[in-house]
């Protein structure tokens, strides 16, 4: 649909073109948000997770936070410099679910933007989500952009690799003895998350480094792997 949580181009023109402070698109069912700043830059759930756990009394109190494998290293960095316990889990909300509740953790989430506030529901809920945000803001008196802005990022590039059978892969010796040693040659400069997709025929692949230009050729080199073996 080029449009919602996956695709900000139709929100980023419109808060663009009405001079919104800021603005947030959802997907289909509403459990996921993404936002933008009043400049257009993309704010995505790993940063939103950052501004409720600081900006949030409760969980600032309760000082801990779940994401996933995806959540990037600098935002990881900044919530631990700042007094937040992180906790990684695999990718989905319902691995970040269960973290939550073995621990009592009031808040977690994902990057994509599935962020489950535990102390108001058991689920993903954008909607809740962009109305804590929008308040914590306005209370602050704070821009989106200049709080997404402080928080460091690592470069990641992410890429999928289209498998009939994306499970598959993950019994075959060779291709995970290759994709080993490869992993082993970039660790631990480069961090990986490969993971067949849960809701299409796909191999997710990200890779992330403190430059660019090695996280993609480490990604290159990943999809390449599996490009070889969906020849086979």
């Amino acid at each position: 649909m080029r449009c919602g949580a996956t695709d900000l181009r139709r929100l980023r023109k419109t808060v663009l073109e009405e001079g919104a402070d800021w603005g947030f698109a959802f997907d289909g069912d509403a459990d996921r948000v993404q936002a933008v700043d009043a400049r257009g830059r993309s704010v995505d759930g790993d940063k939103l997770m950052v501004l409720l756990a600081l900006l949030h009394e409760p969980y600032r109190r309760d000082g801990r936070l779940v994401f996933t494998q995806m959540t990037n290293r600098g935002v990881e960095r900044y919530l631990r410099e700042n007094g937040i316990r992180t906790y990684r889990t695999a990718v989905g909300d319902s691995a970040v679910l269960r973290a939550m509740r073995r621990r009592q953790i009031k808040i977690g989430g994902e990057q994509c933007g599935h962020i489950i506030c535990w102390d108001q529901t058991c689920c993903g809920d954008g909607i809740l989500v962009s109305l804590l945000v929008s308040e914590l803001l306005t209370r602050h008196g704070l821009s989106l952009g200049d709080f997404a802005g402080r928080i460091p990022t690592y470069p990641q590039v992410q890429q999928n690799v289209p498998l009939a059978d994306p499970q598959g892969w993950q019994r075959d010796e060779r291709l995970r003895g290759r994709l080993q040693r490869l992993r082993a040659n970039y660790e631990p400069e480069v961090r990986f998350c490969v993971r067949p997709s849960g809701t299409e025929s796909l191999v997710r692949i990200m890779t992330e480094a403190s430059k660019l230009a090695l996280a993609r050729r480490a990604n290159a080199e990943v999809a390449e792997l599996f490009a070889a073996y969906r020849r086979k």
